[in-house]
């Protein structure tokens, strides 16, 4: 393993580990009898089971995103249509505000949850997605750029949060949407952290298997949105994710150039 520089502890002259960015356990499930996944690259999306890693972090650093979040999520997120167990524990629970298309609980309160995990974990992929650039698969990478988001001012305050040194920074705000359905078309998906949009303040979004994560960065980030902090409030919203998937996901794939094998895949008149 190399020597050099951890980038969360800041550690000098230690061995650096194969970190990935995207945790593994995340890849089993979405790849699981299906060895190859889209992956979208700047404007280049292609069929790839690449796992993007680099050699990021100390070893103590590996366990802390182990030990405080990837872990816990990894077991309690859609696993599969009859293994889903924090929607389980949701299920169980008395939502406090239910509407026609979202149930909202406050998830500090209900056994089997840790909304602590939870916010580390997605903490810890979004620091991830802005403290590196991270390579395109090997081989054949038809010209896609290397994949980073840029939190700015941000950044530095997220580490000192991973640490243990600081509060969820001021500024930022994560909300956590659970999918209500359980098959594997509205779950079986991973989407590293990449820009939504931007309106005034930085919107970005994660998707793992049964759940999507947006952080809203900046001083003018509305107080609706403020309300929904997972971090500050606990809250856990369980409401469809389809609409984000097909204007952020989907349409990606559509504006994006088709290449390799998935070219052959979609055909001409995709």
């Amino acid at each position: 393993m190399p020597i050099g520089t951890c980038r969360l502890c800041l550690a000098l002259g230690v061995e650096l580990l194969n970190s990935h960015f995207v945790p593994a356990g995340i890849h089993r499930i979405v790849q699981a009898d299906a060895p190859q996944a889209i992956q979208i690259t700047g404007k280049i999306a292609m069929l790839s089971s690449h796992q993007a890693r680099a050699h990021l972090l100390c070893e103590r650093c590996e366990l802390r995103f182990q030990q405080q979040g990837e872990n816990w999520v990894i077991a309690n997120c859609w696993r599969s249509p009859t293994d889903f167990p924090l929607l389980d524990a949701l299920d169980r629970a008395a939502a406090f505000q239910n509407r026609v298309d979202s149930r909202a609980y406050a998830g500090r309160g209900i056994s089997d949850v840790d909304v602590d995990q939870i916010v580390y974990f997605a903490a810890s992929v979004f620091w991830r997605g802005a403290a590196h650039e991270w390579s395109t698969p090997k081989g054949k990478t038809y010209g896609a750029p290397p994949s980073r988001i840029h939190l700015g001012p941000y950044q530095e305050p997220l580490r000192l949060f991973l640490l243990g040194e600081a509060t969820f920074p001021d500024g930022m705000y994560l909300s956590t949407w659970l999918e209500p359905k359980r098959d594997e078309r509205e779950n079986r998906h991973a989407v590293p952290p990449f820009k939504a949009f931007d309106t005034g303040y930085h919107v970005f979004r994660l998707f793992i298997p049964g759940v999507a994560f947006t952080l809203s960065v900046g001083r003018a980030v509305d107080r609706e949105i403020q309300s929904t902090c997972t971090s500050r409030s606990g809250l856990l919203l369980v409401c469809p994710t389809e609409g984000l998937r097909n204007t952020e996901i989907n349409r990606r794939v559509t504006e994006s150039q088709a290449r390799g094998k998935l070219a052959s895949v979609l055909g001409p008149n995709r």
